[in-house]
């Protein structure tokens, strides 16, 4: 299991069950467990996060029980001991999930530009004198890096990639001290000038600058990775096909132009995705992890010349309606 240890997942966990469920529950099934990881304090995510997981239980008529993990390991294990049916997870922890806890990709972030991914970041302080990647490789020997663990993918897979690769740099090895936090914190690190340089995903940097825009002011961003796959959903292959159903059509309509559904219901989904900063859900499949994979199988740290950089194409099934009430791509 390598990373994916009992030790690792010694986790500080959260739960919270949403009793909103109609009368007519699936037969033998008591609840869906949802795995979230917590980019960012629980206190702060939990109410972000219950109008969406209120509505999915009201959609499939059992309750929802949500689980809220410190680190990927955590989520993954609470899937392959079927504590949860269900995960948002990065696609490196997505690999770990479909290979080692019965794990499915179904679906996938939905962003109203197209984009279809996100980045990863390594960010500085304005005032630290760090502009470029060879600054830091040229300090890197008195510099304290916070970065994600190692199932992270934007806080560590990619950048040991695309950022450390390139440089011929094995991070704990060339500077001073290296911090293993999630997002939010290593962006707090870097702010509060308890680490020098930081990884991080863009969503993340980005949602926090919009709560704390003095802050940000005071951070720069010094590399950013190519376009990474956005954040799929994952359910476990065993679920029935009846509750598979109710799941995805939940999911995949939810902010979409729907018969029946009015402008105010329509307008409330998407506030309510847009606190979690997410525009919609589309269809997705395992055929989406694989420019991970082929990071993984290159190696973390050798980029050869000849050969060509995974591409990061992300592969859809079609939508089945757009956030506008068009196709998405």
């Amino acid at each position: 299991m390598g990373e994916l240890s009992r030790a690792f997942a010694a986790f500080f966990i959260m739960s919270t069950s949403i009793g909103l469920f109609s009368h007519d529950a699936l037969a033998g099934v008591d609840s869906l467990g949802v795995a979230l990881i917590a980019t960012e304090s629980v206190p702060a995510m939990e109410p972000r996060w219950k109008p969406l997981l209120g509505a999915l239980s009201q959609a499939i008529g059992i309750p929802v029980k949500v689980h809220y993990f410190p680190d990927y390991a955590g989520a993954v294990w609470s899937m392959r001991d079927n504590e949860s049916q269900i995960a948002w997870l990065g696609n490196k922890s997505a690999i770990e999930a479909v290979d080692f806890a019965d794990g499915e990709v179904f679906a996938v972030k939905a962003d109203a530009d197209g984009a279809g991914g996100y980045f990863s970041y390594l960010i500085a302080r304005k005032d630290s004198g760090l502009r470029t990647v060879d600054d830091v490789k040229a300090q890197a020997g008195r510099l304290t890096l916070a970065m994600g663990g190692s199932n992270s993918t934007s806080g560590s897979v990619v950048p040991a990639y695309y950022l450390f690769g390139p440089l011929d740099m094995d991070p704990r090895e060339a500077f001073r001290r290296v911090a293993i936090g999630s997002h939010e914190e290593n962006w707090l690190a870097v702010q509060q000038g308890r680490a020098d340089v930081a990884t991080t995903a863009s969503i993340v940097y980005e949602h926090l600058c919009r709560e704390r825009p003095a802050a940000c002011a005071q951070l720069t961003v010094i590399w950013t990775s190519p376009i990474i796959p956005n954040d799929p959903l994952v359910w476990r292959k065993s679920l029935s096909p009846e509750l598979k159903a109710k799941i995805s059509a939940f999911f995949l309509s939810y902010g979409r132009p729907a018969a029946g559904k009015s402008k105010a219901a329509l307008k409330r989904e998407r506030s309510i995705l847009s606190g979690i900063d997410t525009s919609a859900f589309a269809p997705s499949d395992n055929s989406q992890l694989q420019p991970v994979r082929d990071i993984q199988a290159a190696g973390s740290r050798q980029i050869r010349a000849e050969e060509p950089s995974p591409s990061f194409e992300v592969k859809l099934l079609p939508a089945a309606a757009a956030l506008d009430g068009e196709r998405h791509p």
